[in-house]
């Protein structure tokens, strides 16, 4: 079996974002509340005027916490104000938070790309890839800051996708959804759409708490 990707159209757009690149590095060493509550202010702040709206009262309420907590808001500050698409930064945050943990456990890990093999190829990106090459298999996800901004139709599709490289690659991978929105909430969200269809109850189902690195390393693996 061999393992083949194809970079998607959108794949260097902020992929190789410096800034935001070792802001993620840096949250993933963070503690869990400051992580939860980077997460939390991710979600809420969808765009630049939002951001500006609630700094300065982040900037009260961490200001008790100490000079290291106040340097995360300050990064996070830069990151808002340099970047011209803050919908394309939120999503990067997500994924790059997956492909850095991903990388600790797989040989090649790639984000916004198709994958092939036997001749087959996805019909459709897949946000995070994981490949490990000495067993033979494969964690791949799809990534929504906010799952409720997503259609119920695209779910199904993002569903499909998911079992359909699955498929291609042994039927015997890691697969599923991300958000950094609450884990259950994510999961009763995805339930209520899709509960019934082929695949869902193979996936994992992966809130903010579940993205912490102490979580996510306990996750079902192979």
């Amino acid at each position: 079996m061999r393992f083949r990707k194809r970079e998607a159209p959108n794949y260097s757009l902020a992929r190789n974002h410096k800034l935001l690149n070792n802001f993620v590095k840096r949250v993933l060493e963070s503690r869990k509340d400051v992580f939860l509550d980077i997460s939390d202010i991710i979600v809420k702040c969808n765009s630049k005027d939002k951001f500006d709206k609630f700094y300065e009262r982040y900037l009260s309420e961490w200001n008790e916490r100490g000079i290291e907590d106040i340097h995360y808001l300050s990064l996070l500050w830069d990151l808002y104000k340099d970047s011209g698409d803050i919908g394309i930064l939120r999503g990067r945050f997500l994924e790059l938070l997956l492909y850095y943990m991903l990388r600790n456990e797989y040989d090649e890990v790639d984000m916004r790309c198709y994958v092939a093999n036997n001749g087959k190829e996805s019909k459709k990106e897949v946000d995070v890839f994981g490949w490990n090459n000495k067993k033979n298999y494969g964690e791949f996800y799809e990534c929504k800051v906010s799952y409720y901004k997503v259609d119920e139709s695209e779910w199904i599709d993002y569903l499909d996708n998911l079992v359909e490289i699955d498929l291609m690659f042994g039927n015997k991978n890691i697969y599923g959804f991300a958000s950094l929105e609450e884990d259950k909430a994510f999961f009763h969200f995805l339930k209520d759409i899709m509960g019934n269809k082929k695949g869902f109850n193979n996936a994992l189902i992966i809130g903010k708490n579940g993205l912490y690195p102490e979580k996510f390393i306990k996750r079902k693996v192979i």
